[in-house]
């Protein structure tokens, strides 16, 4: 996720089928109107995907704790470039 463009992130995002990029829209636009109140309610883009991306993936149980972190780590980056790119694109906000 550290590479990804939001060019990047829109096309994967596009190629979902349906109904998953209709509902990942939706999570995206409720994480953006909720990360658009951060002075109110201190829930960050980054705050948001850390406390949304572990919902949204399935990390089998792994013999490897510190494997697991690394994953949700990167699964936390993904989400929080992903939500970047819903604030930019739909509502015009850059974070």
């Amino acid at each position: 996720a550290d590479n990804c463009d939001l060019d990047t992130v829109e096309s994967v995002v596009n190629d979902f089928p349906e109904p998953n990029r209709s509902c990942l829209l939706w999570l995206l636009d409720l994480m953006a109107k909720i990360s658009s109140n951060e002075e109110i309610n201190k829930m960050s883009v980054r705050n948001m995907a850390i406390v949304i991306s572990p919902n949204l993936f399935s990390l089998s149980t792994s013999s490897d704790p510190m494997r697991a972190l690394i994953v949700s780590q990167k699964i936390a980056q993904l989400t929080m470039t992903m939500l970047r790119w819903r604030m930019k694109s739909k509502f015009g906000i850059i974070v």
